[in-house]
Protein backbone atom coordinates (compact mmCIF):
# COMPACT_ATOMS: atom_id res chain seq x y z
CA UNK A 1 0.00 0.00 0.00
CA UNK A 2 0.90 3.43 -0.64
CA UNK A 3 0.00 6.38 1.83
CA UNK A 4 -1.60 9.67 0.14
CA UNK A 5 -1.18 12.90 1.94
CA UNK A 6 -1.57 15.77 -0.02
CA UNK A 7 -4.68 16.61 -2.00
CA UNK A 8 -1.58 17.75 -4.47
CA UNK A 9 0.01 14.53 -5.06
CA UNK A 10 1.62 14.08 -8.40
CA UNK A 11 4.43 16.02 -10.25
CA UNK A 12 5.04 19.83 -9.66
CA UNK A 13 3.43 21.71 -12.09
CA UNK A 14 4.77 21.89 -15.60
CA UNK A 15 6.31 18.25 -16.22
CA UNK A 16 6.21 18.49 -19.85
CA UNK A 17 10.06 18.10 -20.20
CA UNK A 18 9.89 14.90 -18.13
CA UNK A 19 7.05 13.68 -20.30
CA UNK A 20 8.99 14.98 -23.80
CA UNK A 21 11.71 12.81 -22.49
CA UNK A 22 9.08 9.41 -22.00
CA UNK A 23 10.36 9.64 -18.02
CA UNK A 24 8.97 10.02 -14.61
CA UNK A 25 5.60 8.53 -15.39
CA UNK A 26 5.15 5.58 -13.37
CA UNK A 27 5.09 2.70 -15.86
CA UNK A 28 2.52 0.37 -14.97
CA UNK A 29 2.70 -3.03 -16.28
CA UNK A 30 0.13 -3.49 -19.09
CA UNK A 31 -1.12 -4.68 -22.61
CA UNK A 32 0.72 -1.19 -24.01
CA UNK A 33 4.32 -0.79 -24.03
CA UNK A 34 6.53 2.48 -23.24
CA UNK A 35 9.03 3.57 -26.11
CA UNK A 36 12.61 4.01 -25.01
CA UNK A 37 13.62 7.44 -22.76
CA UNK A 38 14.01 10.01 -25.35
CA UNK A 39 12.88 8.14 -28.30
CA UNK A 40 10.03 10.61 -28.98
CA UNK A 41 10.11 11.99 -32.22
CA UNK A 42 9.05 15.61 -31.21
CA UNK A 43 12.11 14.91 -29.01
CA UNK A 44 14.50 13.25 -31.40
CA UNK A 45 13.46 15.11 -34.45
CA UNK A 46 13.14 18.86 -32.92
CA UNK A 47 13.20 20.77 -29.49
CA UNK A 48 10.66 23.07 -27.45
CA UNK A 49 11.76 26.11 -28.69
CA UNK A 50 11.54 24.58 -32.18
CA UNK A 51 7.73 24.00 -31.50
CA UNK A 52 6.90 26.63 -29.11
CA UNK A 53 8.85 29.79 -30.36
CA UNK A 54 9.28 29.35 -34.50
CA UNK A 55 8.73 32.03 -36.61
CA UNK A 56 5.39 32.49 -37.72
CA UNK A 57 2.79 34.14 -39.50
CA UNK A 58 0.79 35.37 -37.25
CA UNK A 59 1.62 37.20 -33.85
CA UNK A 60 -0.73 35.05 -31.37
CA UNK A 61 1.64 32.48 -32.26
CA UNK A 62 5.49 31.35 -32.35
CA UNK A 63 8.14 33.72 -31.47
CA UNK A 64 7.96 35.06 -27.66
CA UNK A 65 4.27 33.72 -27.17
CA UNK A 66 4.98 30.71 -26.57
CA UNK A 67 2.16 29.07 -28.81
CA UNK A 68 2.89 26.34 -31.71
CA UNK A 69 2.92 27.66 -35.03
CA UNK A 70 1.78 25.54 -37.57
CA UNK A 71 4.80 26.88 -39.63
CA UNK A 72 6.72 24.78 -36.77
CA UNK A 73 4.93 22.04 -37.36
CA UNK A 74 4.88 21.70 -41.02
CA UNK A 75 8.96 21.10 -41.08
CA UNK A 76 8.22 17.04 -40.09
CA UNK A 77 4.58 16.87 -40.75
CA UNK A 78 4.17 18.35 -44.30
CA UNK A 79 0.38 17.58 -44.64
CA UNK A 80 -0.78 19.45 -41.57
CA UNK A 81 -2.87 22.56 -41.99
CA UNK A 82 -3.68 23.06 -38.01
CA UNK A 83 -2.42 22.26 -34.79
CA UNK A 84 -3.79 18.90 -33.61
CA UNK A 85 -6.23 19.81 -29.96
CA UNK A 86 -3.96 16.03 -28.83
CA UNK A 87 -3.56 12.43 -30.16
CA UNK A 88 -6.45 10.18 -31.11
CA UNK A 89 -8.24 8.87 -28.60
CA UNK A 90 -6.99 11.02 -25.59
CA UNK A 91 -9.37 12.36 -24.94
CA UNK A 92 -11.69 9.63 -24.48
CA UNK A 93 -8.86 7.39 -22.30
CA UNK A 94 -8.26 10.74 -20.14
CA UNK A 95 -11.56 10.99 -19.26
CA UNK A 96 -12.39 6.85 -18.72
CA UNK A 97 -9.15 7.54 -16.48
CA UNK A 98 -10.92 10.79 -14.27
CA UNK A 99 -13.98 9.01 -13.95
CA UNK A 100 -12.78 5.56 -12.56
CA UNK A 101 -10.52 7.60 -10.17
CA UNK A 102 -13.43 9.61 -8.96
CA UNK A 103 -16.06 6.31 -8.78
CA UNK A 104 -12.81 4.83 -6.91
CA UNK A 105 -13.15 7.59 -4.52
CA UNK A 106 -9.18 8.68 -5.02
CA UNK A 107 -9.81 12.55 -6.47
CA UNK A 108 -12.37 14.77 -6.63
CA UNK A 109 -14.48 16.30 -9.80
CA UNK A 110 -11.64 18.88 -9.98
CA UNK A 111 -8.84 16.40 -9.82
CA UNK A 112 -7.74 16.50 -6.51
CA UNK A 113 -6.93 13.39 -3.88
CA UNK A 114 -9.37 12.55 -1.63
CA UNK A 115 -8.76 11.41 1.84
CA UNK A 116 -9.98 8.06 3.12
CA UNK A 117 -12.70 10.27 5.21
CA UNK A 118 -13.92 12.39 2.27
CA UNK A 119 -12.63 15.54 1.73
CA UNK A 120 -9.21 16.37 0.64
CA UNK A 121 -6.37 14.30 1.18
CA UNK A 122 -4.06 15.63 4.54
CA UNK A 123 -1.63 14.32 6.66
CA UNK A 124 -4.83 13.56 9.21
CA UNK A 125 -6.85 12.46 6.35
CA UNK A 126 -4.75 10.21 4.42
CA UNK A 127 -5.43 8.07 1.31
CA UNK A 128 -3.81 4.68 1.67
CA UNK A 129 -4.16 2.58 -1.52
CA UNK A 130 -2.19 -0.41 -3.22
CA UNK A 131 0.48 0.85 -5.06
CA UNK A 132 -0.88 0.93 -8.48
CA UNK A 133 -3.69 2.68 -7.94
CA UNK A 134 -1.37 5.43 -6.29
CA UNK A 135 0.60 4.97 -9.69
CA UNK A 136 -2.30 5.60 -11.88
CA UNK A 137 -3.04 8.84 -9.81
CA UNK A 138 0.12 10.27 -10.33
CA UNK A 139 0.34 9.03 -14.18
CA UNK A 140 -3.70 11.17 -14.19
CA UNK A 141 -1.94 14.12 -12.53
CA UNK A 142 0.94 13.85 -14.90
CA UNK A 143 -1.26 14.16 -17.62
CA UNK A 144 -3.26 16.43 -16.41
CA UNK A 145 -0.52 19.52 -15.93
CA UNK A 146 1.36 18.58 -19.22
CA UNK A 147 -1.47 19.93 -20.88
CA UNK A 148 -0.49 19.23 -24.41
CA UNK A 149 -3.05 16.02 -24.46
CA UNK A 150 -0.26 13.93 -25.44
CA UNK A 151 1.02 15.72 -28.40
CA UNK A 152 4.53 16.20 -25.91
CA UNK A 153 5.07 12.32 -26.36
CA UNK A 154 2.39 10.51 -27.90
CA UNK A 155 3.27 6.79 -27.53
CA UNK A 156 4.67 7.49 -23.64
CA UNK A 157 0.92 9.31 -23.07
CA UNK A 158 -1.13 6.27 -24.56
CA UNK A 159 0.96 3.90 -22.40
CA UNK A 160 0.55 5.77 -19.27
CA UNK A 161 -3.20 6.06 -20.14
CA UNK A 162 -3.85 2.89 -21.02
CA UNK A 163 -1.66 0.49 -18.52
CA UNK A 164 -3.20 2.86 -15.75
CA UNK A 165 -6.96 2.45 -16.85
CA UNK A 166 -6.00 -1.66 -17.15
CA UNK A 167 -4.92 -1.19 -13.07
CA UNK A 168 -7.77 0.03 -11.92
CA UNK A 169 -10.11 -1.74 -14.21
CA UNK A 170 -8.35 -5.42 -12.67
CA UNK A 171 -9.66 -4.30 -8.99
Amino acid sequence: DYTITSKRFGPHHGPQSTLFEGVMGANITGSTGYPGVASSAHRTGSSCTNCHMSEAEKTSEGGHTWIPSVNACVTCHDTMTTIPEGIGGYDADFERLHNLLVTAGYISEAGYVQGAEGGDAGSSNPLVVPVKDAQAIWNYKTLAEDKSNGLHNPAYTRALLKNSIEALELD
